[in-house]
């Protein structure tokens, strides 16, 4: 038997790339009364919905925090179609990915050079890639990003990043280096473009990373930005464990559903495999870091204060955590430890007084580790940077 006064509203989601679609995108419908009737993460750009005839407000939300509002009617026995174009958000096509989960690349340029009716500046820059081998970081000597001179628009790249740890080293003219950590991909997105300030343009640069595990990248966004209770709306908890499963294909997306179940406690989900993670990817710091703090989570005892010991040690061993959340755990475990043994374990104190540097030297703010200095294993804010050429 039909329902009476039913109909439904079918939602078109409007990008510029295809692999936007798979950008997970959270709809909420509210009713007259303003309270939620539905709310639910999608991976698709389009969604419909059967609902009783009358006026919704639909909202839409991005992992970037960007938000659009629309009202639909919705008739009884008709669809109501309504249509967002998330497109306008990104100024160019090929960074839509960042304009559309990270909240740290600002508004749309676009937009705001036509308010102002002037041409963006532009500031020159030199990038270098390091690569961490037997404990020592080493420069490569090819090019790894294909631009000199970038503007509020910023640029794009594609560079391939092995299973190892790696750094981007960008250096802006007469500024300090910044060094940002990048996961292994075998076409991992890299945006630099020029920061803009809240009046004035300033001369400095935002730089965003993307993996192509569109929902862990969602996922981590949300972490970043704080907003846990979107990100436990797009994950269930089962979600989160098979992106840790699956850590032998995409150890990266089994860091960043580590780094969720143990901000969610879900301790038991976890299983073995963060042992698993670090042990099988020995080049990889975040491993040894979920590891050790699934065992503090787990209460902390005196046969598991060795292992503990020895998965931060070995992580500052293996070079920097990938994500921030992972540098701030890191010395978070390590200064318990340093307490534990009353400062008197060298090897922890060396090794907290390492992360210490990083730290104040780090932009907790950014979803990788990201860090001012001089080279990869002196960061440092502030320090004295040699004016000239760039050759």
């Amino acid at each position: 038997m039909k329902n009476k006064n039913m109909g439904s509203l079918k939602v078109i989601i409007e990008t510029h790339e295809p692999e936007s679609k798979f950008i997970p995108k959270q709809i909420q419908i509210l009713g007259a009364d303003l309270s939620v009737k539905h709310s639910l993460w999608i991976e698709d750009n389009l969604w419909m919905q059967e609902l009783g005839a009358g006026v919704y407000l639909v909202r839409l939300n991005l992992a970037s925090g960007k938000q659009i509002e629309k009202i639909a009617e919705v008739f009884d026995g008709e669809v109501a179609e309504l249509e967002f174009n998330i497109a306008q958000f990104s100024p160019m096509e090929s960074q839509e990915w960042a304009y559309l989960t990270k909240s740290s690349v600002g508004d749309n340029v676009v937009e705001y050079f036509r308010k102002d009716n002037r041409l963006p500046e532009t500031i020159q820059i030199r990038s270098k890639r390091w690569r961490y081998y037997h404990q020592r970081w080493i420069s490569e000597n090819e090019s790894p990003v294909e631009f000199s001179r970038i503007n509020e628009y910023g640029q794009t790249s594609k560079i391939d990043v092995p299973r190892e740890m790696q750094l981007m080293e960008v250096t802006p003219l007469e500024k300090q280096s910044t060094f940002i950590c990048l996961p292994p991909e075998n076409s991992l997105n890299f945006m630099i473009k020029k920061a803009v300030g809240p009046q004035e343009t300033i001369d400095d640069i935002n730089v965003s990373v993307g993996i192509a595990n569109k929902v862990a990248q969602a996922l981590l966004s949300l972490m970043n930005s704080g907003d846990m209770l979107k990100g436990k709306s797009l994950f269930t908890v089962k979600n989160a464990e098979q992106l840790l499963y699956n850590k032998i294909s995409d150890p990266v997306g089994a860091a960043i559903g580590g780094y969720f179940l143990l901000k969610t406690r879900e301790l038991d989900r976890m299983h073995n495999w963060p042992d698993n993670l670090a042990d099988w990817f020995d080049w990889m710091p975040d491993g040894a870091v979920i590891h050790g703090w699934q065992l503090i989570q787990m209460g902390a005892k005196p046969d598991t204060i060795r292992i503990i010991r020895q998965r931060f040690l070995e992580a500052v061993k293996r070079g920097i955590p990938i994500y921030s959340e992972g540098l701030r755990l890191l010395y978070e475990g390590l200064t318990m430890l340093s307490n534990e043994f009353e400062q008197s374990d060298r090897d922890i104190e060396k090794a907290l007084s390492t992360i210490k540097k990083y730290m104040a030297a780090a932009d907790l703010s950014k979803e990788n580790t990201t860090f001012r200095g001089s080279s990869p294993d002196l960061p440092e804010l502030n320090s004295s940077v040699e004016k000239g050429v760039f050759v």
